[in-house]
């Protein structure tokens, strides 16, 4: 009969190791034709297994090893960066998605202000993480984002971005502008808190086209005459 049968003449393996399982005892199971073992594996659990199973090397583990190997994959998939839902993806991963979402898909809610304004992502980017993470390095700091500079309104590709700060990354929205004014040079911020109205406002007249003159005179006129017009003077 077989070896695997009921016969008694079969191989007994009690004792032997088969990778991670020790074999304890054979397991008799009245009218089951196939020999099984109840073993005992190196995590210290116990589980039954044919000895067919065994001998073939196709049971390894009470299945702990299975889940060893598979926590290996998703630490490989992390190190490597990979969009993997399992597991932690990297800032910088996220960040290189996110540039290829609102520069290349026309379904991202964020595409109108980007690849429907034209801007585009360095095509040696877009599908080569690696190359995005070999020339812009690992985050600074946690608050650290990107950034297009020098030019905000440029692509994403090389030269025109960076790791920015918040102050940074303002100070770039806002694309720093300095005005003279009676032989005094500041920047928006400055003469806003000058005047005491937000850079913003001044910014509004500028695309006006007033000069900082004629601005100047209409907040120094309107702080003495809390007015809300615009106050013009001919430069």
């Amino acid at each position: 009969m077989s070896t695997y049968g009921l016969s008694t003449n079969y191989k007994d393996i009690t004792g032997n190791r088969y990778s991670k399982l020790l074999v304890i005892k054979r397991i008799t199971n009245i009218g089951e034709p196939r020999i099984k073992f109840l073993c005992k594996c190196d995590c210290g659990n116990e589980t039954i297994v044919l000895g067919q199973n065994l001998r073939s090397g196709t049971t390894k583990s009470c299945g702990c090893l299975n889940i060893e190997l598979f926590k290996k994959r998703v630490a490989i998939i992390n190190t490597n960066h990979s969009n993997s839902k399992v597991g932690k993806v990297t800032v910088e991963y996220r960040t290189w998605q996110s540039i290829k979402e609102r520069c290349l898909n026309i379904s991202s809610k964020s595409y109108k202000y980007y690849g429907g304004r034209g801007i585009k992502m360095f095509e040696g980017w877009v599908n080569d993480f690696d190359s995005f993470l070999k020339y812009m390095g690992k985050r600074p700091s946690k608050i650290h984002s990107i950034d297009r500079f020098p030019n905000m309104n440029g692509n994403y590709e090389p030269n025109n971005v960076r790791w920015a700060t918040p102050k940074q990354q303002g100070e770039n929205t806002r694309k720093v502008v300095n005005l003279t004014y009676n032989n005094i040079t500041m920047n928006l911020s400055d003469w806003g808190r000058y005047f005491k109205v937000k850079p913003e406002a001044i910014r509004f007249h500028l695309k006006k086209g007033r000069s900082i003159n004629q601005i100047a005179y209409h907040y120094e006129q309107k702080l003495n005459l809390k007015s809300t017009k615009w106050l013009a003077q001919v430069d």
